[in-house]
């Protein structure tokens, strides 16, 4: 008897937790609002510091995958012409994804995240604009059943946020 409950007791906690699984890039992507100014100019994204997600742990947001959203986003922002994924490009961008914190469980998860931004002009090596970039996002219980779910649910929309941040600030410099 003793044996079915501790099994039970097993396979009900598998069944609560999941298996985490990565932050999806379409999800991360900001929602398609225009850019305050429309560049001609390209640029090319490079992402540092994010983690690539065990099944075992919570859901992390890996570096390609951030910089599918990031690229994606400023597509569809219209920020600049193009963002493609290797040079020739007028621009690099540069994320450093210094901070991803989020409980191991509860029944609310709240995830913060904090991302440092560069944008440099590639033909003059000078930096056009920097800035840190904090977001969070609090996902209730009743939005997922299992915990790994809320976890990247609170990840993608802090990323999101993020980004829709970064671009509001890097349209508004008016570059060619």
């Amino acid at each position: 008897m003793m044996k079915h409950c501790v099994l039970g007791l097993a396979l009900a906690c598998g069944l609560v937790a999941g298996c985490a699984t990565p932050s999806q890039p379409e999800a991360m992507a900001a929602v398609a609002a225009p850019a305050a100014h429309k560049s001609k100019a390209s640029v090319v994204v490079e992402v540092s510091g994010g983690r690539a997600t065990s099944s075992t742990y919570t859901p992390q947001i890996a570096n390609e995958d951030f910089a599918t959203a990031l690229r994606k986003s400023i597509e569809q922002s219209g920020a600049f012409a193009r963002a493609p994924t290797a040079p020739p490009a007028e621009y690099r961008l540069i994320a450093y994804i210094g901070r991803l914190d989020s409980p191991l469980m509860g029944a609310t998860v709240r995830v913060e995240l904090e991302i440092d931004y560069q944008l440099i002009e590639l033909a003059t090596n000078r930096k056009a604009w920097a800035k840190h970039i904090a977001t969070n996002y609090t996902v209730p219980f009743d939005k997922a059943y299992a915990f790994v779910d809320r976890a990247r649910l609170g990840n993608e929309i802090a990323a999101r946020i993020n980004i829709e941040q970064m671009l509001a600030e890097v349209s508004a410099l008016k570059l060619p």
